[in-house]
């Protein structure tokens, strides 16, 4: 972790997109309210699993590719929504 590698004289930089490090942002901090989470991407896609790790609630965190699988998920009344940067809007 980045600490380490200071602690033991490396250079740490933080290469991350900024704009996969805003839905990070927000899944961490909504999901510490208790918020559901909804992710609009690929289960499998790296950014997506990045972004679902930021959740601290993994249970209430998820993933979806289209509204038939929305509809399939009794969601709680305070519900935050990202999306996978690659994904078209339109979709969205």
């Amino acid at each position: 972790d980045k600490q380490f590698l200071e602690q033991n004289g490396k250079t740490h930089i933080d290469a991350t997109c900024p704009f996969v490090t805003k839905p990070q942002q927000i899944v961490e901090q909504m999901s510490a309210k208790g918020y559901d989470i909804v992710i609009f991407g690929d289960i499998n896609h790296p950014e997506v699993k990045g972004v679902k790790s930021y959740s601290s609630n993994q249970n209430r965190t998820f993933v979806v590719l289209s509204q038939d699988e929305l509809k399939k998920i009794k969601l709680k009344e305070k519900i935050a929504v990202v999306a996978q940067t690659t994904k078209k809007v339109s979709q969205f």
